[in-house]
């Protein structure tokens, strides 16, 4: 007897691979608006630089994602603090 996938279920994985694609892309915009490499912002989020790749990738998404989107936007907002900073200063 062969299993059969309900839609609801279908809209639910379609639902997870979106927002995954949302979340990869909303993390590569912004740390490119930083000028930080993956590694260098893997490195102040004190995660590996390959699952960091997964998750700008959209292959996956961090297991504990609201503390990880945190520490995401506290690295992020500091480090565009200190590019405006430093073009202040530069002026």
């Amino acid at each position: 007897m062969s299993r059969v996938v309900t839609p609801r279920y279908d809209l639910e994985m379609e639902d997870r691979r979106l927002f995954r694609q949302e979340y990869a892309d909303y993390l590569k915009s912004m740390r490119q608006a930083t000028g930080l490499s993956q590694e260098q912002l893997s490195k102040r989020l004190e995660v590996s630089s390959s699952a960091y790749g997964q998750y700008e990738g959209g292959i996956a998404l961090p297991r504990h994602l609201v503390d990880f989107d945190l520490k995401f936007r506290y690295t992020i907002y500091s480090a565009l603090r200190r590019a405006r900073k430093a073009r202040a200063d530069a002026i």
